[in-house]
């Protein structure tokens, strides 16, 4: 395994959803586990098949900033996860590095299947904090109209 260190810009080291350094420290983590310890040639796909509102913003905004060419819903005007429900749509899944949000609905037999290298995390919340959150995002749609 490298070392790795992340330097956390002053803009980036607050979480836009929950206003705490701590989204971005835990996001930081993961990305040091899951990219640092494959050699830098290594692009394997990376799946977080985790619910939405379980760090999914912070995790896209580190990967993209990392020069991976993620997916944080949709892809090319499709949910990824519809995505790896169809056969049909493997060039929208080859077209990126990183999938977030709602992956607890991917077809991970499938994405196995056709990515065999591909790594798959299950990112998580604490169940409380997690439907605070969730309710919250549904009253914002509610109120725009969506």
């Amino acid at each position: 395994f490298r070392s790795c260190r992340w330097a956390v810009p002053p803009e980036a080291a607050v979480c836009a959803t929950c206003m705490g350094s701590m989204c971005f420290r835990k996001a930081a983590a993961l990305y040091c586990a899951l990219v640092m310890a494959a050699p830098a040639q290594a692009r394997d796909k990376i799946f977080f098949i985790g619910p939405m509102k379980t760090g999914t913003t912070s995790l896209a905004a580190m990967y993209t900033a990392r020069g991976y060419r993620a997916c944080h819903g949709e892809c090319n005007g499709q949910p990824w996860h519809t995505a790896s429900t169809s056969r049909a749509a493997k060039a929208i899944v080859d077209s990126h590095d990183t999938f977030m949000d709602h992956g607890d609905h991917a077809n991970f037999k499938w994405l196995a299947k056709s990515y065999p290298t591909a790594r798959f995390v299950l990112n998580t919340r604490e169940l409380k904090s997690w439907l605070i959150s969730r309710a919250d995002h549904a009253r914002r749609n509610r109120v725009a109209g969506h």
